[in-house]
């Protein structure tokens, strides 16, 4: 069974460039997943982006699965961060995105 996962903005920060966002509708094993995205400048055209992924495991059956998700994470880290900086330079979704996005329509 997949879940349907929302994902809610808890705290945005346009001074320090920092959006914070919780998912919720998330399995019994996982009691908080939240998300903290911060943009620093490097000059006028680059930036730098700054991901921390905070996820509570709840109970046994979530310390196992904890370790499963965290080789996940680990694998499509660097995809979200691709995918994002193709969006901001290309103004649209990656190829690889817009894939993914057709197949969970269909």
């Amino acid at each position: 069974m997949v879940h349907q996962i929302e994902e809610r903005i808890v705290a945005y920060d346009e001074a320090s460039r920092t959006l914070t966002y919780e998912g919720h509708g998330m399995p019994k094993f996982i009691k908080t997943a939240r998300n903290r995205l911060q943009v620093q400048p490097l000059g006028e055209r680059r930036s730098r982006v700054r991901v921390e992924a905070t996820l509570e495991p709840r109970g046994i059956i979530g310390r196992v699965m904890y370790a499963f998700l965290r080789l996940q994470l680990a694998r499509i880290g660097p995809q979200f961060l691709n995918d994002l900086k193709h969006y901001v330079e290309h103004g649209e979704p990656s190829a690889h995105k817009q894939r993914r996005l057709r197949a969970a329509i269909h």
